[in-house]
């Protein structure tokens, strides 16, 4: 099966988006959703991988939108890159006026403004809306690497003990 896709890097470095129009996308089976974003996501013309955000056009400048996240390898509840390509590529197209466009996504809704310069091309995008902390912590591989460069080198037995990052907390 095929899908019409659009492709943009948004932000420096350029984060890779792949724009996929899906209708009924509200509806969508949850699984075979996965499946396609997950097969987008790893497609050979995306070198770099993507972040697959699927939408659908629920109203005038009004979209529904879902991405499937590289790195997470599943959805998330919001993206703001993927929101701003969705309204990027909405906005070129002529689908969307690329003022107040609002986007509903499983978090909430954002508020995307497009900015263009004289040539047409999207030069800002503006996202207004809320945030809430989904998650809040630390990695225990971000731990052993902080350990490890606050922690003086060690040589000989010690370093054979205290592992690869150079310092073994008490207790692990």
């Amino acid at each position: 099966m095929r899908y019409a896709c659009s492709y943009v890097e948004l932000g420096n470095p350029g984060l890779p988006h792949a724009v996929v129009p899906y209708h009924n996308l509200k509806n969508a089976d949850e699984n075979e959703l996965r499946e396609l974003g997950r097969a987008i996501r790893w497609h050979k013309s995306f070198p770099k991988g993507a972040n697959v955000n699927f939408y659908e056009m629920t109203g005038e400048d009004t979209i529904f939108e879902r991405t499937f996240e590289r790195g997470v390898e599943d959805f998330t509840y919001a993206c703001g890159t993927g929101t701003g390509s969705v309204v990027t590529v909405l906005t070129l197209l002529g689908k969307v006026s690329g003022k107040h466009v609002q986007v509903d996504m499983t978090g909430g809704t954002l508020y995307v403004d497009a900015e263009r310069n004289a040539a047409g091309r999207v030069t800002d995008l503006y996202l207004t809306g809320p945030t809430n902390v989904v998650r809040f912590g630390f990695d225990r591989r971000f731990l052993l690497w902080l350990f490890s460069c606050i922690s003086p080198p060690r040589t000989g037995a010690d370093a054979r003990r205290a592992g690869p990052w150079g310092y073994t907390p008490r207790g692990w």
